[in-house]
């Protein structure tokens, strides 16, 4: 599927989300079994542990002498984080468990909810995996029920995750397409 069909349906499900929001998270966390619990709990922290993938994924570019890769990776995940953050503060969204009903699975600290820093960073690391890696269709897999997981929990809306992954994918996204512009090759120290 062409990427740009792909964030066009991104950006329909980010709407009709916002929509949603409420009732989507309500539903998710009643509904809740013991055997998903466990998945998605680990799943959760699978997603904590995406800076140190990132970080395996460097060693690997490195050593398989496919450095082109670095650069979007690196200040990739460097400006999603940035970018994130700054959006975090400045739209400032109460999380679910702080308004609504819901028990969350995992411990959190209080903090604002939109956009999910997990899925953001999941997807700036898928957006390199999708390129140098044989299983894409895994990582794809595991990146969405890494997001997924952060709403099943109870610490994020649908919105916080589909926005997150359009952020981390698009800013990846811009970088490897800006590989042939004076700007990118004057800062990638990685690729000579």
């Amino acid at each position: 599927m062409k990427k740009g069909v792909c964030y066009f349906i991104a950006i329909v499900m980010l709407i009709l989300s916002f929509i949603f929001d409420k009732q989507i998270v309500m539903y998710v966390t009643q509904n809740r079994t013991i055997s998903l619990d466990i998945i998605f709990t680990a799943l959760t922290y699978v997603g904590s542990a995406m800076l140190f993938i990132a970080l395996i994924l460097v060693i690997y570019i490195w050593v398989e002498h496919e450095r082109e890769y670095l650069t979007p990776l690196i200040y990739g995940v460097i400006l999603t984080f940035i970018i994130v953050y700054l959006i975090k503060i400045g739209v400032g969204r109460i999380r679910p468990y702080e308004v609504l009903a819901i028990v969350p699975l995992v411990n959190h600290l209080s903090s604002y909810s939109f956009p999910s820093m997990h899925a953001a960073l999941a997807f700036a690391v898928l957006a390199v995996l999708n390129k140098v890696s044989k299983l894409k269709g895994f990582w794809i897999i595991l990146v969405l029920f890494i997001s997924f997981s952060r709403v099943y929990v109870g610490i994020h809306y649908l919105s916080d995750v589909i926005m997150g992954g359009l952020i981390g994918y698009g800013v990846v996204h811009f970088l490897f397409k800006s590989k042939n512009r004076r700007w990118y090759k004057e800062v990638d120290v990685f690729d000579r």
